[in-house]
């Protein structure tokens, strides 16, 4: 559970064992006493220490959470374009403003902090980043 700004309000871990091509039901979690304006819920399964999905989710519609401006940023090294966030981001966006280009992810949500990702063809030097504080 964390704050607009990204910050751990409450935490925790669980360690599941599942077979390849299955699914796997975790135990229900409960939030009774969250603010749902201000707080959100963001996840991560990690394999081997190495994180393979994530993801977030708010207990309103978007339109009432209460974004922080996450004060997003893009830089291109080579094939690689990192990410920068002050807050939580929801929808983050990544495209290509002088040029075509594949990402290997351009739609995601993010906590403060960085966030690689690779080109994986294209023509693109520049890139813009929003997200859904920049549409509201």
């Amino acid at each position: 559970l964390r704050d607009a700004s990204g910050n751990i309000v409450q935490d925790g871990k669980e360690e599941v064992k599942s077979e390849p091509f299955s699914a796997l039901w975790l135990k229900k979690l409960e939030f009774p006493e969250v603010d749902i304006l201000e707080q959100h819920f963001s996840y991560a399964l990690k394999q081997e220490g190495k994180s393979v999905s994530s993801g977030t989710a708010l207990f309103t519609a978007p339109k009432h959470y209460r974004f922080r401006n996450p004060e997003l940023s893009v830089e291109k090294q080579g094939d690689i374009l990192t990410v920068r966030a002050k807050a939580f981001a929801r929808g983050v966006e990544l495209y290509g403003l002088d040029g075509d280009a594949v990402l290997e992810d351009n739609f995601f949500d993010m906590e403060g902090g960085c966030r690689q990702i690779r080109i994986l063809h294209g023509n693109a030097e520049k890139f813009g980043v929003r997200s859904v504080y920049d549409i509201r």
